[in-house]
C-alpha cells in the first residue's frame, strides 16, 4: 500500500459510501480512503431493485428521499463522468390488499402531501390503467407517484467513485477490513488484507451485519 494513513476510512464500495467520499470530497475533505472487499457495487447495492421512491411513512424518510430525487435529476451532469445513471422517473405504485394497509397509505400519502410530495390515492381501477398488466385480484388501492423511478445501482455507484477519484479519493477494491484498532476508546487505524491504514475517523457503510 503506497500511503498508510487517511482522514477518513469509509468501508464499504457501494452507492452508501461511494457518494459519502464523493461528497466529503466535494466539501474539501479529499484524504480519503474507500475499502471494498469486492467490486465496486458488490453487496447490497447490486442486489436492489433499484426503486427510488418518497412514498413513505416516516418524515426523515419521505424528506431524505426527496433530496434523493432532486439530486439525481441532474447528477450526471453534477458527476461529470461520461456515464448515465439512467435514471428514469416513470412512476412508482405502492398496492394495498388489506384495509389496514390502505388506512396507512392514507395517513402516509396526507404526509407526504405535507411535505411537498406529488403522490394520490388511487383505486384497483386506475392503478391499472398505470399498469395494464397488473393483477388486480383482491388489490383495495395503490399510491401513486409520478415523480418516483429506478436508476442503475451499478452504474450510479461506479460513477460517484470515479468523481471521488478526480477529487483525490482513493477506492481500494478487493480488499478486505480485518478489523479497527482501538486505543483508549478511540479508532487509531483499521487493518486491512493489504496493511494498515492509521486513521481515527472510520465510517461503516457495509452494512449493519459487518463485524470488525
Amino acid at each position: 500500500m503506497s500511503k498508510n494513513t487517511a482522514e477518513v476510512v469509509i468501508i464499504g464500495g457501494g452507492i452508501s459510501g461511494c457518494a459519502t467520499a464523493y461528497y466529503l470530497a466535494k466539501l474539501g475533505v479529499t484524504d480519503i480512503v474507500v475499502i471494498e472487499k469486492d467490486f465496486l457495487a458488490s453487496g447490497s447495492t447490486g442486489r436492489c431493485g433499484a426503486g427510488v421512491r418518497q412514498q413513505w411513512g416516516l418524515k426523515m424518510n419521505v424528506l431524505l428521499s426527496k433530496e434523493s430525487i432532486k439530486a439525481y435529476e441532474t447528477l450526471n451532469e453534477e458527476l461529470d463522468t461520461g456515464l448515465d445513471i439512467e435514471f428514469k422517473q416513470e412512476g412508482y405504485l405502492m398496492l394495498a390488499y388489506t384495509e389496514k394497509m390502505v388506512e396507512q397509505y392514507k395517513k402516509n400519502v396526507a404526509l407526504q402531501k405535507a411535505l411537498g410530495i406529488e403522490v394520490e390515492l388511487i383505486t384497483s381501477e386506475e392503478a391499472k390503467e398505470i399498469v395494464p398488466y397488473l393483477n388486480t385480484e383482491g388489490l383495495l388501492a395503490a399510491t401513486f407517484c409520478p415523480t418516483d423511478g429506478h436508476i442503475n445501482p451499478f452504474i450510479t455507484t461506479n460513477s460517484y467513485a470515479e468523481a471521488a477519484r478526480r477529487l483525490g479519493v482513493r477506492i481500494l477494491t478487493f480488499t478486505e477490513v480485518t478489523g479497527i484498532d482501538v486505543e483508549k476508546g478511540r479508532v487509531v487505524a483499521v487493518e486491512t488484507t493489504k496493511g494498515k491504514i492509521f486513521t481515527n475517523k472510520v465510517l461503516n457503510a457495509a452494512g449493519g451485519i459487518q463485524d470488525f
